[in-house]
């Protein structure tokens, strides 16, 4: 006798119902759970790739992932699957140069530039993609807890009123710096929707960096779509390194440690499992002018922390809301952001400051 409940729904409706769920990581669970689900996905690779994209893409707010994060699994599907049926590419497919600089964080509103996982998409690599979706929203979890866990440990000082703290020169020489009060940080709750999405892609585009290298593709875009690569560099992957796992685990060790590391590293059993639970938010911090204020774009104020003594905090994935609540100051206030931002320095990164 069949115990398994799915196995009595007509193939319409299981797809209807896998469509529907909050997120990759659910259907990894179901998949695993259920020996239909798994059986009807497997043998339905076209279906499979159908329920794929309607839970990235769900409009719904909240739901579904932003744009740019849905072109980044849409185009590791594409890498994956032509390592697959064509093995490793001597020049890069078309699709993925013109596609590479869509990665980049950008307004949610903006459509996804690859708008449907291929029907062809061999199910061994939809199944990869959703089993790598639950590892690192486990990671994303447990770096989030982290790195806001070192913030609400910073001894911050806001600068007193009526009085401005302001320069023509880069630096100011620390011993003249008026006397600060000391702010203490307040935590704000779980990840908003938007800095899930900000850490996901930036996880996302380590993997996406190794499977292009891994396919030999790596030269071919340094000299065909130079642009395009250096967008991912310098405002992801680059930048990741040096923030997340430098301040996150030890044990990634050099670059070419970090892949290996994301993929197989031991979590916590504390985030072995991923809750689906965001900070709400109010309309106008989804609007794009509020999501993009710190981004990792050249006109981001938040360029300004790409020193060593901030990496630990990440302070480029949160939104305005969080990093006023953690006591730095937004970039309305400059003077006053600069004061507060600089009063966790060492004598060590003052001297270093004041060589620049």
């Amino acid at each position: 006798m069949c115990t398994d409940p799915f196995s009595w729904l007509p193939w319409f409706v299981l797809q209807r119902i896998l469509s529907n769920l909050p997120g990759l990581s659910t259907l990894h669970s179901l998949y695993t759970a259920s020996p239909e689900v798994a059986a009807f996905l497997h043998w339905n690779n076209d279906l499979f790739a159908e329920i794929v994209d309607a839970i990235i893409g769900n409009p719904i707010r909240e739901k579904g992932l932003a744009p740019h994060v849905q072109d980044i699994i849409r185009l590791i599907i594409l890498v994956w699957t032509h390592q697959r049926t064509a093995g490793p590419m001597q020049k890069p497919d078309t699709g993925i140069l013109s596609i590479l600089h869509y990665v980049q964080e950008r307004c949610h509103e903006c459509p996804p530039m690859l708008k449907a996982i291929s029907p062809l998409a061999p199910s061994a690599v939809l199944y990869q993609v959703f089993c790598l979706m639950t590892r690192l929203r486990c990671l994303i979890h447990a770096c989030f807890h982290s790195m806001i866990a070192r913030c609400l440990q910073l001894q911050l000082e806001h600068l007193p009123k009526n009085i401005r703290y302001h320069t023509v020169l880069p630096v100011v020489d620390r011993s003249r710096r008026p006397q600060g009060i000391l702010y203490t940080p307040v935590d704000t709750g779980p990840p908003t929707w938007a800095e899930e999405q900000r850490l996901l892609n930036s996880f996302l585009c380590v993997v996406l960096f190794y499977e292009l290298r891994k396919s030999h593709v790596e030269r071919f875009l340094v000299m065909e779509d130079g642009e395009t690569i250096r967008a991912i560099l310098d405002n992801n992957i680059k930048r990741f390194w040096k923030k997340i796992f430098w301040g996150c685990n030890s044990q990634a060790g050099e670059h070419g440690n970090i892949y290996p590391w994301l993929l197989s590293s031991k979590i916590s059993e504390n985030y072995n499992h991923y809750y689906q639970c965001y900070t709400t938010v109010m309309n106008t911090q989804m609007h794009e002018s509020e999501i993009k204020e710190n981004d990792l774009s050249e006109g981001s104020p938040l360029k300004g922390v790409d020193i060593s003594v901030f990496h630990p905090y990440d302070l480029v994935f949160w939104d305005g809301v969080r990093i006023d609540s953690l006591g730095f100051p937004g970039w309305h206030a400059l003077y006053q952001m600069w004061f507060t931002w600089s009063s966790i320095f060492t004598e060590e990164d003052w001297e270093v400051l004041l060589r620049w």
